[in-house]
């Protein structure tokens, strides 16, 4: 055997299993694949997520907020956190309590192809809430709607397209 040569099997042997299916492809990952002699790995993109916080009583961080009206802030809390889990986020702003409104920017959110809409707001059951039915208007399949939970009852889960087209 040949000085600093190291013996076959030594790292791993054939049919280790190594990288798990949605290994997150860090520095790690792709040295560890190319010592492995994979040229290529399958990839499943980062999910997309879109933001959309509704109704006529936000304003944005910069506005003065009037009297029956409070600072938009979980907008960006959202999608901070949705960042550091590793989505991909777009912020799209506020929708005021207009249907028309409110179903541009879900077809926004639908153009960009967006994998997850939040929406902040609107998922309650007073006449000026239009989120359910523009949502439904849009193409959604409406998986439930409210859950028996205080506060926070008025909680809407949908369907639009599957999350990650990956295996």
């Amino acid at each position: 055997m040949a000085l600093n040569v190291r013996p076959a099997g030594l790292d791993f042997s054939e049919g280790d299993v190594l990288l798990k299916a949605r290994s997150v492809l860090d520095y790690r990952v792709l040295a560890l694949a190319a010592a492995m002699n994979h040229g290529e790995v399958p990839l499943c993109r980062r999910p997309r997520v879109a933001v959309l916080a509704t109704g006529d009583e936000l304003v944005e961080p910069v506005e003065i907020p009037g009297q029956d009206q409070i600072v938009a802030s979980n907008q960006y809390g959202i999608a901070a956190l949705a960042e550091a889990c590793g989505a991909e986020v777009q912020r799209l702003g506020i929708s005021h309590d207009d249907e028309i409104e409110l179903a541009g920017h879900v077809r926004a959110a639908l153009a960009w192809q967006a994998d997850i809409l939040v929406t902040l707001g609107g998922a309650s059951v007073d006449d000026h809430d239009l989120v359910k039915t523009t949502l439904s208007n849009e193409g959604m399949e409406l998986s439930f709607w409210r859950i028996a939970m205080r506060p926070g009852k008025p909680l809407m889960a949908s369907l639009f397209a599957p999350l990650c087209p990956c295996p």
